[in-house]
């Protein structure tokens, strides 16, 4: 009877034994599962989507638009940049270089409008219904901005330089507004929708910051441009307008450009917005 016991107690041991090693793998299993989810879901959410490429593609187009009108212009016997280089108003006013200004300036146009529409979206998904007004001084602002570009790159600089220079004050001031609300509204959206994801919280508020040093840049070379332009009338070569106006147009292609951190998740805020409507109805 003692070793039938003995027999009894051992095989009990045993299967109880193999049952704790089973349910130990099984757990390991799931944390193992559940690792790999999270890695993807966090792989998923750190992934910008093609839609932030419309902001990145304003940067790509503007600034080599800049630098190949204005060293382009240089070749033109009536511009002599020995002693400075032109603007981008005087680059323009001959050809070829005037047809590379153009289609630039017109695909920019479009490019910044495409961006306005999207950040718009963005907002009207992101904000509560009482910020209406912004997401639609965001989406007139871009839209303004992007015919007073049109109109400047297809005006004729040569026969109406008068209407040259209006034209382009009136544009360089819209600007400057539609951009200072740009940021003002993702400064706003970044405070009233709080996301869980922390890698995407500190993506858009890197986005913020380079938005941030990006205005400073600009405002500092639109007074420098101000000043040599206007007051000084400086013929630098490093130091004159053209630079100047160089600085202004980075800093404000770097400024659009980092809106691809709030736009490059919006085709996930749509799911996640229509997901929403879906629960409500059921």
């Amino acid at each position: 009877m003692d070793a039938d016991q003995c027999i009894d107690i051992r095989t009990s041991n045993s299967s109880s034994s193999s049952s704790c090693g089973s349910s130990t793998t099984s757990d390991n299993d799931s944390d193992i599962e559940s690792a790999v989810d999270d890695d993807g879901t966090s792989k998923h959410s750190a992934a910008l989507d093609s839609l932030a490429w419309a902001p990145i593609l304003v940067a790509v187009v503007a600034i080599p638009t800049d630098v190949v009108t204005v060293l382009w212009g240089c070749h033109h016997p009536h511009i002599d940049c020995s002693a400075a280089y032109p603007t981008l108003g005087v680059a323009a006013r001959h050809r070829p270089q005037l047809y590379t200004y153009l289609v630039g300036t017109v695909v920019v146009s479009v490019l910044f409008l495409t961006t306005a529409a999207l950040f718009a979206w963005f907002l009207h998904l992101s904000l509560p219904p009482t910020h209406r007004r912004m997401v639609i001084s965001v989406l007139l602002g871009g839209a303004l901005t992007a015919i007073l570009l049109v109109v400047v790159a297809i005006h004729d600089t040569q026969g109406h330089p008068a209407g040259v220079s209006l034209l382009s004050t009136t544009s360089f001031l819209t600007t400057w507004a539609t951009l200072l609300l740009m940021q003002h509204a993702r400064r706003t959206a970044f405070v009233l929708h709080r996301t869980k994801d922390v890698s995407e919280r500190h993506r858009r508020l890197r986005g913020i910051a380079i938005g941030e040093y990006a205005i400073v840049l600009s405002a500092m070379a639109s007074v420098a441009y101000v000043v040599t332009a206007l007051v000084t009338s400086s013929s630098s070569k490093l130091l004159g307008p053209a630079v100047y106006e160089g600085f202004v147009v980075a800093s404000w292609s770097t400024l659009v450009a980092s809106f691809a951190t709030e736009i490059g998740r919006l085709t996930r805020l749509v799911e996640q917005h229509d997901l929403n409507e879906l629960s409500r109805q059921k």
